[in-house]
């Protein structure tokens, strides 16, 4: 049996963060050194469960913006930090190569672009996706990870965030394990819950995940998507690079909608 396990970590559904209206989570956002510092309570507790449990290797993905956000002097020195060399931006999954991932664990992720009282809810990009439709319905981050690495044969086991991410992420992903880290009350308000108790479900959520863990998640190929971007200019340069990879993208209602038929996960990729 594969006791080789990811956490990903993206750093907006961290508990005990907000944001700032019409910002984004970076540096120039006080609530960024929150998210930092909590992120790591997160982390080192999801490891201390892991290698209890018999792990024998634990990598740590920081995939915040430009995946330079954690400080890994603060990480229990037993995970590995994995991170993608220079490349294209949907090719950064591709160290999943060098590991046979049982799992993946999934911290500070959010509800989709649009969520009503998603903590900072956003896809991609809030500035640039108004929303990121495959086979129909409108998907976050999460759940499109989850159908990337179920490619792979890699499940998403568990997932730490909002209440309101954690609703989607379940509705996406038959079986998987989850806790709330915060109540959504809006973009930048939420009812926060005590550290010690997120903590507690997160350890009681990854032990459950690993004694009962769910089965990967695939998508059915041919599969219709349907981007919808803020401006005109990206729905064009995107067009540009999904037809120059052979897809039959084409534009839908307005100049802001990118249509096309994705032929396997790696087209997908190419939207990210």
């Amino acid at each position: 049996m594969k006791r080789e396990y990811l956490i990903a970590v993206d750093l907006e559904g961290i508990h005990g963060v907000v944001g700032e209206p019409y910002k984004s989570l970076y540096p120039e956002v006080a609530d960024y050194a929150v998210a930092l510092k909590n992120a790591v309570k997160e982390i080192n507790c999801v490891v201390d469960v892991l290698f209890a449990a018999g792990a024998e290797k634990v990598a740590v993905w920081d995939n915040h913006g430009t995946g330079k956000n954690l400080d890994f002097s603060e990480i229990d020195t037993r995970v590995i930090r994995v991170e993608n060399p220079p490349m294209p931006r949907y090719e950064r999954f591709s160290f999943a190569k060098d590991f046979a991932f049982a799992g993946i664990f999934l911290l500070g992720y959010h509800s989709k672009e649009g969520s009503f009282n998603g903590v900072l809810a956003h896809t991609y990009s809030s500035q640039r996706v108004q929303y990121f439709k495959i086979g129909g319905r409108t998907m976050g981050e999460a759940e499109i990870y989850a159908y990337i690495a179920g490619e792979l044969g890699i499940p998403v086991l568990f997932c730490a965030s909002d209440d309101v991410c954690v609703g989607q992420v379940r509705a996406a992903i038959p079986g998987i394990r989850t806790a709330v880290t915060k109540i959504g009350k809006g973009r930048n308000a939420a009812q926060f819950i005590e550290e010690e108790e997120v903590l507690r479900a997160i350890r009681a959520g990854v032990a459950d995940a690993l004694r009962a863990p769910n089965e990967p998640v695939r998508l059915t190929y041919p599969c219709a998507i349907e981007m919808n971007y803020t401006r005109a200019e990206t729905a064009e340069a995107v067009l540009r690079k999904v037809k120059s990879i052979g897809q039959d993208a084409r534009y839908g209602e307005t100049t802001h909608i990118v249509q096309s038929v994705l032929r396997d996960f790696r087209d997908l990729e190419a939207f990210i």
